[in-house]
């Protein structure tokens, strides 16, 4: 019956010679594995319990522990697989715990198991090719959108705006070069075009540039390093680059980095635009920690200090916690401060800005095909502004906010293509911003 596709009928004779002659344990196990193919979780599951039970046997746990994993409970999946390896430790069994870490982002304990299945089965060829599907996913986990992973092809096309006049638009086309096995070189080129709105007038300022990108992976952990011109035509050249470190301590993502770039990128200041022979600056500073809280769940922590090269600064913070729900969903908390050691009419420079949000994620990742993963996220901020008037220097105000995004990946073979866009407010006066961008990656 199985062999011809009728499933469920096989299930159901089974089903009823169990009934008759529970302690048969070969059809138990039979029925079990069948429920299992026919997502019955339930079903598989209480059979499996009623084994063990009976003979708490390593490869009984084995296989329970792999029914709890494909039904959704990892917890008591990686228990199960975890009793079964104390009792008797099989490469079988270290695989699928290398795979369980794997899809839990804990690249550290999935290597580890990875090894240990390779080193009582040195010749287990699916060890091997999950080490290197392991590889990749530590690779693509420390990728930057529009990053080259090797000698590959990769075009960029950016662009963000807002109600107050301020549009930027840059198109980045960038090769890539791997010389050693783990070092990868990309060189790349830019046109930009940016424009602001005051009134009837209008000022654009177009650029070109480029940039040299160095990056170098140690293990589960990556350095990198771009440095690039950006010529304005009549303003002076700026000098743009950054340096960055990243990667994972056990299953916790940290990454520091230091930034140069325009202001009117960074700041999305458009006033930064008709200051005559203008070419401000950013200097910045980021950390941020990700780790996971129990199954499914993290937690985001990031700070930041930006220099400007007007002479003023800029302090920032945020917190967010993602708690997993069922059907591909998430539940996402997120607080944020920010800061301005001094007020300018060339920026949006508040003397303090904290802002609240709860919102809702869908995401489904695949490592073939297609990726879908769409937020909204309502919220309240408060912020302290120049007040622009005589008698006060600062005042007080509120704003509700609201933030949405959208990205839209699919991969294929040597084929990376990554969709992404937002929108969000959060200012008193129904200030808007808007960004999107396209990623393409080719692999040779």
């Amino acid at each position: 019956m199985v062999s011809s596709g009728r499933l469920q009928a096989a299930i159901a004779v089974l089903d009823a010679w169990v009934r008759g002659n529970p302690t048969d344990t070969a059809v138990v196990l039979d029925l079990a594995r069948l429920k299992a193919r026919a997502q019955d979780w339930a079903g598989s599951l209480a059979l499996y319990t009623a084994l063990i039970e009976q003979h708490r046997t390593a490869q009984f746990l084995f296989e329970r522990g792999q029914t709890y994993l494909w039904s959704g409970d990892t917890k008591r999946g990686e228990a199960d697989l975890l009793a079964s390896e104390s009792l008797t430790p099989r490469a079988e069994t270290e695989r699928q715990l290398g795979d369980h870490y794997r899809w839990q982002g804990d690249f550290a304990r999935s290597a580890f198991w990875y090894r240990q299945a390779l080193h009582n089965a040195p010749g287990d060829t699916i060890a091997r090719n999950s080490m290197r599907v392991l590889d990749r996913a530590v690779v693509d986990r420390l990728m930057l959108p529009g990053e080259l992973s090797g000698n590959d092809f990769g075009s960029t096309v950016h662009a963000i705006s807002d109600n107050a006049g301020f549009d930027l638009y840059a198109l980045r086309l960038s090769q890539g070069f791997a010389p050693l096995s783990n070092l990868v070189v990309s060189v790349s080129g830019e046109l930009r075009s940016a424009t602001r709105m005051f009134g009837a007038s209008e000022t654009r300022l177009d650029a070109h540039g480029f940039d040299v990108f160095l990056a170098s992976r140690i293990g589960l952990s990556k350095l990198t390093a771009t440095v690039g011109m950006l010529d304005h035509g009549n303003l002076s050249t700026i000098v743009r680059g950054s340096v960055t470190a990243d990667g994972f301590l056990g299953n916790t993502r940290v990454k520091a980095s230091v930034h140069r770039a325009p202001a009117y990128q960074t700041l999305w200041a458009p006033r930064m635009l008709g200051v005559s022979g203008s070419a401000s600056t950013t200097l910045g500073a980021q950390g941020n920690v990700s780790m996971p809280l129990g199954i499914g769940n993290e937690v985001y922590v990031m700070g930041e200090f930006l220099s400007v090269s007007d002479d003023n600064s800029r302090s920032a913070a945020q917190l967010a916690i993602r708690r997993r729900l069922p059907a591909s969903l998430s539940l996402v908390y997120a607080g944020s401060m920010m800061r301005y050691e001094e007020q300018t009419p060339l920026y949006y420079s508040p003397d303090r800005y904290l802002a609240h949000s709860l919102g809702i994620e869908f995401a489904r990742y695949r490592e073939q095909g297609l990726s879908v993963a769409l937020r909204a996220s309502p919220g309240y901020a408060w912020m302290r502004e120049p007040a622009g008037t005589a008698d006060s220097s600062t005042r007080d105000l509120t704003a509700f906010q609201f933030t949405t995004g959208l990205e839209v990946g699919y991969r294929r073979g040597a084929w990376d293509l990554l969709l992404s866009s937002g929108l969000s407010n959060g200012r008193e006066g129904g200030y808007q911003s808007r960004n999107a961008a396209l990623y393409l990656r080719r692999a040779w």
